[in-house]
């Protein structure tokens, strides 16, 4: 078995309402770099202190085109986001090869 093979990934759904997402005002030019530069770790704690929404959509280093979002729980609209039951979840393995 392979190390690859050993890796457990979980799938958790989450539905989000449109109105708690909110995007930053600019995304730093290097993003990408690795390692990560402090300036994308300040655009997540700028929006963080100023608590003004519960998601933050941010782009995905791995997939350009695609997004993450941040979730702030101690924000109050909190609540509105409902978290469904996690499950097993794997790549397909031509992923894997080289």
């Amino acid at each position: 078995m392979s190390s690859r093979s050993a890796i457990r990934l979980t799938s958790i759904p989450v539905d989000i309402p449109d109105e708690l997402v909110s995007e930053p005002l600019g995304v730093p030019k290097n993003w990408r770099d690795q390692p990560p530069p402090a300036e994308t770790q300040n655009v997540g704690s700028i929006w963080l202190r100023a608590g003004e929404s519960c998601v933050l959509k941010v782009p995905s280093t791995i997939v350009p085109v695609e997004f993450n979002f941040v979730l702030n729980p101690a924000h109050p609209d909190f609540p509105s986001i409902t978290i469904g039951e996690g499950g097993p979840f794997s790549l397909d393995p031509r992923v894997w090869r080289p």
